[in-house]
């Protein structure tokens, strides 16, 4: 079992017009609301999403300083081990909520068996017909599925990639790099090792310099990064698995990567259709003794307060209570300690980003002291488990687009910045080690290897800063005598 636990813790097109009206405002100083409101409204934006833009004043979806969240309008999850058609009488029993009565069609259910004597308890979603016209219709009929009839409900958060523009770092869309590719590290590390990345998918090869560890689970996992031809790409996150298999290929390049895409047709991921993919490839992976080394979670959302992401909480309870994998979710991109889920789920290895840029050596990828400055735009709190370097990293990326109608086009790599990055920087740490020390699960590495290792970042609230001295180092080569914290 995990010993990860923090107490109270918790493809149609879209047109280019969409990442391009919200291109402006990038850089330093923006709030995490006004980054939050960004990334709702451009995912919204996608043509047949049917995701409302909740902004929490009206709905109740969150207290203090809330955040904009976007979710279905026409779908209600529940946490339950009621049948299908029960759970589909408990909601139709909930209605009328805020003035709007729908009738719950297609219940589904769906399981994750787990060893032990006690199950993990599954998940049932269902559409709503007609679909809510206001997000606090949805919120409303969820806290009364929560709070008044104990079951336990959320509306289908819509999960943003915790790589992109929209103000979400200073650097704004993947740009051309300005520095070369790092030195290659042992080609050992990682060797014998899988690393699934459930995302947006790997990007055609005709469009992206795929990086050479990259693979797809199945054909239908390909990013397609340009369906209409304009030489612009279709949404903000185009080529995000990419990269990021590239940042595990820079620090673990004996590592196998896998692609999974969790995205709905049109490209935008929610908690249901993550729930889906995660659960019946891992179930797969179970019954065939193969599962992945690492799972990678770039994704997430800070959802609503009490509400939050019925299905990946199971998938993270069930991949727990197996102990064969460890779940290392991004920490999110908006600069605020409110949890960011998947990554503030108990069990789940959370992951903040360092700007390495701003260290001694300048140098992205390492920091002499074993540590660095949380980046502006990282997320933190008691909640984040780890800091790395996540600012600067060149990777491979797409080839022969651009992200804006007057943006650069890329030519197949890209320095880019985002939790998403630091997220596999630190797998790689963890895959470095696990192939010097056969055996060992990820868990064990980060618990008694990598994270003793590390800095405590103090200044973040908790967590651990780790980085690479230098890249021909290893994730165990300790910090000169007298270093200190700077995260």
């Amino acid at each position: 079992m995990s010993m990860i636990h923090r107490p109270g813790a918790r493809r149609a097109v879209a047109a280019a017009i969409t990442i391009a009206a919200l291109a402006t405002g990038v850089g330093v100083g923006r709030t995490a609301s006004t980054v939050s409101t960004d990334v709702a409204a451009a995912l919204a934006a996608v043509p047949g999403s049917m995701l409302l833009v909740d902004d929490s004043s009206a709905s109740g979806c969150m207290t203090g300083s809330p955040e904009t969240v976007a979710f279905r309008s026409d779908r209600i999850v529940l946490r339950t081990a009621m049948t299908e058609l029960q759970a589909a009488g408990v909601v139709a029993g909930a209605f009328p909520v805020a003035g709007w009565t729908a009738t719950p069609r297609n219940p589904t259910r769906l399981t994750f068996p787990a060893p032990g004597p006690t199950s993990v308890v599954p998940v049932v979603w269902m559409t709503l017909d007609p679909p809510a016209k206001r997000p606090e219709q949805v919120v409303a009929l969820a806290r009364k599925l929560t709070e008044q009839l104990l079951v336990p409900a959320a509306p289908d958060m819509a999960l943003s990639p915790t790589g992109g523009p929209l103000g979400m770092w200073p650097s704004g869309y993947p740009t051309p790099p300005t520095r070369p590719f790092p030195a290659a590290r042992l080609a050992t590390y990682g060797a014998g090792l899988s690393v699934t990345v459930y995302d947006t998918g790997q990007p055609e090869s005709s469009m992206a310099t795929v990086s050479a560890n990259l693979t797809m689970r199945t054909p239908s996992d390909v990013d397609a990064v340009d369906g209409n031809g304009d030489g612009t790409a279709d949404l903000y996150y185009a080529g995000h698995t990419n990269a990021i298999a590239s940042t595990i290929g820079t620090m673990a390049p004996g590592a196998k990567v896998v692609a999974a895409r969790i995205t709905e047709p049109n490209g935008v991921a929610t908690d249901v259709a993550a729930t889906t993919r995660m659960t019946t490839t891992l179930k797969q992976a179970a019954a065939a003794n193969t599962w992945p080394s690492i799972i990678v979670a770039p994704f997430g959302s800070p959802s609503c307060e009490g509400l939050a992401l019925p299905g990946l909480a199971m998938v993270s309870e069930a991949v727990d209570r197996h102990d064969r994998s460890l779940i290392v979710a991004s920490a999110g991109n908006r600069g605020t300690d409110r949890p960011f889920y998947p990554a503030a789920f108990d069990g789940v290895l959370a992951v903040g980003s360092l700007n390495a840029t701003a260290d001694g050596d300048t140098d992205p990828w390492t920091s002499p002291t074993r540590t660095a400055p949380r980046s502006s735009f990282s997320n933190y709190g008691p909640w984040v488990d780890a800091y790395a370097p996540g600012e600067g990293l060149v990777t491979n990326h797409v080839k022969g687009i651009r992200f804006t109608a007057k943006g650069p086009t890329l030519a197949g790599a890209a320095e880019v910045a985002g939790s998403s990055y630091s997220n596999p920087y630190l797998v790689g740490l963890l895959l470095e080690q696990m192939s010097l020390w056969p055996g060992r699960r990820a868990e064990d590495v980060w618990n008694t290897i990598v994270k003793p290792t590390g800095l405590a970042c103090t200044g973040s609230g908790g967590g651990t800063g780790v980085a690479l001295t230098a890249m021909n180092a290893s994730a165990t080569t300790r910090a000169p005598n007298g270093s200190v914290t700077s995260c």
